[in-house]
């Protein structure tokens, strides 16, 4: 049996609100605060971790440790492009389909993603789908805190601006 996922319906146009993006949400102070309490749930073990609704890149650039290797993963070529231009390794991908093996993550994080999702039973699949990549091992955190775990190798597709 398949389970049907309907495409995600978003608040915003995130490719066109991709450049102005992070200066109407708190900027690098907001950012850094993120990336601190993300890197303060994270075991220090934890080799890979997959920021899921990566965005601009902003908080995803700034999960950074020795030994800690960070991915990003985002639906907008938008925001994605600009997460690379950051210098973050980054996948387009939905949510809900990640391009991903299964058991392949130490740890996800979807910082500021979830509350977004609002197409009805959306939040059970993502987190489900967080919970497919992540290694027996690994986990992810609570909704609340909107940030799962991952590491080890994810078999994505790097995104290239457009030209």
């Amino acid at each position: 049996m398949t389970t049907h996922i309907p495409p995600v319906k978003t608040l915003l146009d995130y490719d066109a609100e991709a450049d102005a993006y992070d200066a109407t949400r708190g900027g690098a102070p907001r950012a850094e605060a993120a990336a601190a309490a993300v890197l303060g749930l994270l075991p220090a073990d934890v080799g890979t971790l997959l920021d899921l609704g990566c965005g601009t890149g902003i908080v995803t650039a700034r999960m950074n440790r020795p030994g800690l290797r960070v991915l990003g993963a985002d639906a907008s070529h938008g925001m994605a492009s600009t997460a690379l231009r950051r210098g973050v390794p980054v996948t387009l991908a939905d949510a809900a389909r990640l391009p991903v093996r299964s058991g392949s993550l130490d740890a996800v994080s979807a910082v500021w993603l979830l509350h977004l999702l609002r197409e009805p039973g959306l939040v059970p699949v993502v987190i489900a789908e967080a919970g497919r990549v992540l290694r027996p091992a690994g986990s992810s955190s609570p909704p609340s805190t909107r940030t799962p775990r991952t590491t080890s190798a994810a078999t994505s597709t790097p995104c290239s601006p457009r030209t």
